[in-house]
């Protein structure tokens, strides 16, 4: 019994004198914070991860990759955390369906890994060291949720209605609207998959419409800041079609709605349901003020 209690001594020795090693959890030493934010008008989910160097940690060869590998060991769970706000559409967010299928969690978990990496660098004073990745939406993210692997039909309206040789549509969504069957008002909250309803609350468009290899390359519509008309032509082109938002509709306020003389215009003639398709769209909308209440 002696001779156990001495091997047990001297083993616990050797552990503490080992660099690195601690039988006890220490308090000095760093963590791992994170942020994310999406970029709406470039189609980009961007993790902000830092790893806090500990009270008595010191600036040496080592800890450039004892933060690479904090922030790689925790990354999986902090992109899980992260995303799960993400609205797929105005029902449904990213936690609503990781909730619901363990395939979309180890998928999502998986997908931690994949982000291209935009920063990568300690801070003045060696206090922190930041690790900032991005991943785009479509399709690495959104691909997951693509319900459909062929356009569903639309048809043209019956009836006459004006149109021209637009070369896509733009849709102005600007500032607090009213929310259909509601009495308040909100900001519009982007979504990967949102809805265009007339004031009749007939569908006019949804991503099922739209050609899913569109959907892939850049998405059902795009949303700008309303400080961003400059770049909304690339999206559109040189002569689209303009359309003013008249509510919007949904839990989360991600559906747009317009008049009935505007749902009629998007539906017009095989040319411009060729750019719902197409998803040559482009929606305008107040960002700031869309995010703050999305973060209230």
């Amino acid at each position: 019994m002696k001779s156990l209690r001495h091997t047990c001594t001297i083993s616990i020795l050797v552990l503490l004198l080992i660099p690195g090693l601690s039988l006890m959890a220490d308090a000095s030493s760093g963590r791992v914070e994170a942020t994310s934010r999406i970029d709406w008008s470039e189609g980009w989910f961007i993790l902000e991860t830092s790893y806090i160097l500990g009270e008595n940690s010191r600036p040496s060869p080592g800890i450039r990759q004892q933060a690479l590998n904090a922030i790689r060991e925790e990354l999986p769970s902090i992109f899980i955390r992260e995303i799960s706000s993400l609205k797929i559409d105005s029902r449904t967010t990213v936690r609503d369906r990781i909730a619901a299928s363990p395939s979309i969690t180890r998928l999502m978990r998986e997908q931690a890994a994949d982000g291209e990496t935009m920063i990568a660098r300690f801070n003045e004073d060696f206090s922190r060291f930041d690790l900032v990745f991005r991943y785009r939406l479509f399709p690495d993210i959104a691909g997951h949720f693509i319900p459909h692997i062929e356009a569903a039909h639309l048809t043209p309206e019956l009836e006459y209605v004006p149109s021209g040789p637009y070369s896509g549509i733009v849709i102005f969504a600007e500032g607090p609207l009213p929310v259909y069957g509601t009495r308040r008002s909100s900001e519009l909250q982007p979504a990967l998959f949102p809805k265009i309803f007339n004031a009749g609350m007939e569908m006019i468009f949804e991503e099922r419409f739209a050609d899913p290899e569109w959907i892939r390359r850049w998405g059902p519509l795009r949303y700008f800041d309303a400080g961003e008309m400059d770049r909304v032509y690339s999206r559109v082109g040189e002569v689209p079609l303009f359309v003013h938002a008249t509510g919007l509709f949904g839990i989360h306020s991600t559906d747009i709605l317009v008049s009935m003389r505007s749902g009629r215009q998007l539906r017009a003639d095989e040319h411009i349901l060729s750019l719902l398709r197409e998803g040559k769209i482009a929606v305008v909308y107040s960002s700031n003020s869309a995010m703050a209440a999305d973060n209230r």
